[in-house]
Parts: structure tokens; sequence; C-alpha cells
């Protein structure tokens, strides 16, 4: 009826996903050895609030946006002067596919709710186990070289940093929220280890 009611709201989606789990393997083959840990989660829905902060324009003119508002609707025209006039407002906006972003507040938008569904390779580790003959003349028991990558790769449609993130800045305690979480690092460790 083109009246917005409280019976037009309607779930858009929850931060508990409908499964989760990983995987875990470990293979062998002579003296080498491989890990590789796998987790992932579906049907959740993240709200990433950094989508929304960076749709804020601070001024008129000159502001990196988001790539989505390539084709947003405009009240200023190409000098930066504020359009008033109705027919130069609908010739500037004849291309608008998306609302323009807001000045300087923060609006909640359905928009920022995404897929927060991820498979993830979290855990890869190579090793190699020197054969015995080679070190026992040492008094070596032992020797295991090996390397370890976490966070190798994420698999997402999800495009904020992190679909498991869950802070909103000082506030770590808001589950499905995205709001300046730092991203999870990818960093790889060399090792060796050696028994007597």
């Amino acid at each position: 009826d083109s009246i917005v009611h409280t019976t037009d709201r309607t779930v858009l989606g929850n931060n508990q996903p409908l499964f989760f789990g990983g995987f875990n393997s470990q293979f062998t083959f002579k003296g080498f050895d491989l890990g590789i840990f796998i987790n992932f989660s579906y049907g959740s829905k993240t709200y990433n609030a950094n989508s929304v902060e960076f749709s804020s324009a601070y001024k008129a003119t000159g502001n990196n946006m988001l790539a989505k508002f390539a084709n947003r609707w405009k009240t200023f025209d190409d000098k930066g002067q504020f359009m008033t006039d109705w027919d130069q407002i609908a010739a500037a906006n004849v291309h608008a596919k998306i609302y323009a972003p807001t000045m300087g507040h923060y609006i909640l938008t359905s928009d920022a709710i995404e897929d927060g569904s991820f498979l993830r390779i979290s855990n890869v580790s190579i090793g190699y186990t020197l054969p015995r003959k080679w070190i026992s003349g040492a008094g070596i028991s032992n020797v295991r070289i090996y390397t370890t990558i976490n966070n190798l790769y994420t698999f997402s449609k999800y495009t904020g940093f992190d679909p498991e993130a869950s802070t909103r800045r000082s506030n770590p305690l808001t589950p499905g929220v995205d709001y300046s979480a730092y991203p999870r690092n990818r960093y790889i460790l060399v090792g060796l280890n050696v028994s007597f």
C-alpha cells in the first residue's frame, strides 16, 4: 500500500550459521608428513558495518567511495554545487542505480547484511624427518624440518576482510557485526625439531 507499517518488518538473517565444522587430515609418506586443517560455516549473515561507514560522504566532492556508488544518486553537480533545480537533478540522475551516500551520518541499511558463509584453509603444515641412518652417528635420535602456513586462503562471497569478524571497534561482544575488525593475517612458520 506504499505506506510503511510495523507489519512490514521482516527478519533479514541470523548471525548463527545453519551448520559449521572442520576437517583435520594427516598424511605421511616415507619421511614426509602433511597436515591440513580446513574449517567452514554455512548459512550465517554478517553485518558489514565497514561498508556503511565507507558509504558516508563528509564532503560534497573529492571523496573516495566504494565502487558500488559509481552510479549513485547525485545532489551536487560536477562543479560541487548543490543542485536545487528539479530538471537539473533529474537529468543528472538518469543513470542512477543506487541511493546517495549519507552525509556524515551512518544509517543502517539492509544491503550491508551479507552472506557470511565461508570455507577457510586454516592451517597447512609440511615436514620432512631425516632418516635415522643419516643422524645416528651424531648422537641425535630425530630431526624434523617443517613449515606451517596459517590462514592460507578463505573462499567466501563476503566483501569484507573476514566473514567471522564479530566486533564493533571497542566492543568485541557484537556477534555477526564486522566494524573495524583487524583482518586475520597470513603467516608462515619455519622450524626444526631435534631430539637427542
